[in-house]
This record gives C-alpha cells, sequence and structure tokens, in this order.
C-alpha cells in the first residue's frame, strides 16, 4: 500500500520517485523544480480535445485560487510524447490560456512518464486511467503532492466539487 507505519508508528507516506523531463519552453523540469512547492500532477495529451475540456477548466480555477502562491506549481504530464514536444505543448498552453510560470507541461519518453503512473509516482491504478478510442491514455485524476513529495490525495479532475475539495486540503 502507499501508507503505511513505520516500526515506532509513523505514518509512511508515499513519495514520488526522482524525475527530469522538458518543459513547454524546452527546459529542464522535474523533481528538482519541484522541492518545497506544493503541486498538482495531471496526465492529458494535448490531441484530446473535448473529454479534457472539463479537467483542463477545473485546473484552471484552481489555479486561480493559488496564482499568488509562489509555492504553488501545476504539472501536466504527457502520455503521447511522440506527438507532444515541447512546440506543441506550447501551443496547447497558449490556446487554453495557461500562461502563468505555475504551470509546466512536461514531455519525456513513453517509459519514463508511464513509470511515473505506478507505485513509483503518483499511484494511479488502471481503473483510474482512460483508454481513449485512439489508444491514447489519460486520466481525470488530480494527484495533489506536499511541500515533501508526499502524496496528499486524489481528486477527480472532472468534478467541481472535488476540484473545491483539492483546494481546501492544498492550503
Amino acid at each position: 500500500g502507499s501508507v503505511g507505519l513505520s516500526p515506532n508508528g509513523d505514518t509512511i507516506r508515499h513519495t514520488v520517485k526522482n524525475f527530469r523531463f522538458t518543459d513547454q519552453y524546452d527546459n529542464p523540469y522535474g523533481s528538482d523544480s519541484l522541492k518545497g512547492r506544493i503541486y498538482i500532477a495531471s496526465f492529458f495529451y494535448t490531441n484530446s480535445s473535448d473529454q479534457y475540456r472539463k479537467p483542463a477548466k477545473n485546473l484552471s480555477d484552481v489555479q486561480e485560487r493559488f496564482r499568488n502562491d509562489k509555492d504553488f506549481r501545476i504539472i501536466m504530464l504527457s502520455t503521447d510524447p511522440q506527438r507532444d514536444n515541447p512546440d506543441e505543448l506550447l501551443k496547447y498552453s497558449q490556446k487554453n490560456h495557461l500562461k502563468s510560470y505555475q504551470w509546466h507541461l512536461l514531455t519525456a519518453p513513453k517509459d519514463s512518464v508511464f513509470s511515473l503512473l505506478g507505485d513509483n509516482g503518483y499511484l494511479l491504478t488502471r481503473s483510474d486511467l482512460v483508454t481513449d478510442p485512439d489508444a491514447q491514455i489519460h486520466s481525470n485524476l488530480f494527484v495533489l503532492v506536499d511541500k515533501e513529495g508526499h502524496i496528499r490525495g486524489k481528486y477527480n479532475g472532472t468534478d467541481e466539487n472535488e476540484a473545491q475539495r483539492l483546494v481546501e486540503d492544498a492550503h
């Protein structure tokens, strides 16, 4: 399980393994950049139009609530790195008005991205993932990670109440 007890009775919180990907500005971005920050991780790809609009909108609403928090970030990890090079990620971020310094859209080789879905990463299970008709995978869940790098919760990105709960948990 993700959260257990150490021999002295303390809760052991799950930590995401280190990673270093490339963001929409073609800069390296990863664990080092996220140290000491609260952040939300989400798995997406740029070519999905309708089904991703709602989570993306709810994520924008969350970001609005944190726009003055210098220690808050949102990372969106592409599950379609063949198509989603930094140029495509930048176009997507401009089209969806994800302009704040708080947003980082990340690309990396597929194996690296997919290794962050499971036990070494954001603890998403098969049932948390959506496989689209063209066999692309994304998740409607947002994962909240605290300043220590521990996972604090998963939230359904298509549900405004869940997005609201995320904001409360992050404060």
